[in-house]
């Protein structure tokens, strides 16, 4: 496919996981991005596995690429059909990864869940965010509940005014507060920031960043 514009833009991939694996990779030039969020869908029905592309210019090409490897010892059924471009643009929020401390250390081999929130402004309608589409780097929020499976999130004011230190206290506004599942993080050890990636409901997308300190 080719770029529409020379502005920031989503690429939707509409499909279906059963007991697969799988990343998501579009190159444009030397640059490349990856998103394993089949990861995240190992189940049906489908959904959009999203990934945002950095063109340097409009008409510039932009190869896609779906790599899916079925889990261990296990088939694997996966269907992929249509491609869909928003270049509505990627709004930037503000969060704060593991609010109430700093550094922001990550075992990738601890087993549990990374709080992450994203920070209210009284601008920012929380209300508006897909839960479905959040990822921190390559990793989704961790479901709980067994009768009622649900997403592990809720909306209360842990952070936003970091004018005491980086540590960050609450600001008087409501947050959104995920957990990640740790071990899909998948970073390298010393890396020094991660991206939180998402969609709104009512349309477009957003990114915000914050530092990590990977350990092993």
């Amino acid at each position: 496919m080719t770029a529409p514009t020379a502005d920031p833009f989503k690429i939707y991939v509409w499909g279906t996981a059963f007991r697969a694996t799988g990343t998501l990779t579009a190159t444009v030039g030397a640059a490349s991005a990856s998103n394993a969020q089949l990861a995240l869908a190992s189940r049906t029905p489908g959904r959009f596995y999203t990934i945002t592309v950095d063109p340097d210019s409009a008409g510039q090409t932009v190869n896609l690429k779906m790599v899916v490897t079925n889990v261990a010892g296990t088939f694997a059924n996966v269907s992929i059909a249509g491609v869909a471009v928003d270049t509505a643009g990627v709004k930037d929020v503000g969060i704060d990864i593991k609010p109430g401390s700093h550094p922001n250390s990550i075992n990738l081999s601890s087993g549990g869940a990374t709080p992450v929130a994203i920070l209210g402004d009284g601008s920012l309608d929380l209300n508006d965010i897909d839960l479905n589409t959040l990822t921190l780097g390559t990793a989704g929020i961790k479901t709980v509940g067994k009768k009622v499976p649900h997403l592990l999130c809720s909306i209360e004011d842990v952070s936003g005014d970091f004018s005491g230190g980086p540590e960050g206290v609450p600001d008087g506004f409501d947050d959104l507060v995920c957990h990640f599942i740790t071990v899909n993080i998948v970073p390298e050890v010393g890396d020094t920031d991660a991206k939180l990636s998402g969609d709104f409901i009512s349309g477009g997308s957003f990114e915000g960043t914050d530092s990590v300190n990977i350990v092993p």
